[in-house]
């Protein structure tokens, strides 16, 4: 028996082959009895197998559980696989600690900084009140250098300023009538003053 045509024979039975490799198998099965038993038997074994129910997949979760089984045992048979694992857990624990801590300093902080943000029913910028005396708003071409030496010789502190308005919140220690009539006689530096209350 020729080896070539016994490795042939399953795709024969198949269907499978065409050309000179069928004819060489045909002929091979009339010249050699022996070959007619041997397709016979790979002829019931093929209707066996196509008879037999094929049983349902066990889907994706089958998957899942195999591949999780798949690397518990890789795991098992690799310590630095092991060992990663093993951090990567501790980690995560170490993660969802600090975010429990941090998000209970923020509820603390809160409790104790709110009520002192807010005073006479306003809310007051971190800075705490404005100690400011005079607004002031300067002319568009005043330069820095003749602000600053302004509000130095009239011993005046900028509060806060300027807003988006262009509006300066100033403080003195000396008499505030006296550095508003300053403030306006400087009409080539100074717009708009007024005195807060």
């Amino acid at each position: 028996m020729n080896k070539d045509i016994m490795e042939l024979l399953p795709f024969y039975v198949n269907g499978t082959l065409e050309g000179k490799e069928k004819d060489k198998v045909e002929q091979a099965i009339i010249d050699d009895p022996s070959l007619k038993g041997e397709l016979h038997f790979l002829e019931r074994m093929r209707e066996e197998v196509k008879a037999q129910e094929v049983e349902n997949s066990p889907g994706e979760l089958g998957l899942k559980r195999l591949q999780k089984s798949l690397e518990q045992e890789k795991l098992k048979s690799d310590p630095i696989a092991l060992a990663r694992s093993k951090i990567a857990s501790e980690q995560n624990r170490t993660w969802r600690a600090i975010a429990v801590a941090a998000c209970v300093l923020l509820m603390i902080q809160t409790v104790i900084v709110a009520p002192h943000w807010l005073q006479n029913g306003t809310l007051v910028a971190a800075g705490g009140p404005s100690a400011a005396d005079i607004s002031v708003t300067f002319a568009p071409d005043a330069t820095e250098s003749n602000i600053r030496g302004l509000l130095l010789g009239l011993n005046l502190s900028i509060v806060e300023g300027p807003s988006a308005l262009g509006v300066y919140h100033l403080s003195t220690d000396d008499d505030i009538q006296q550095a508003v009539q300053a403030l306006k006689s400087r009409g080539d530096l100074v717009e708009s003053v007024q005195v807060e209350n």
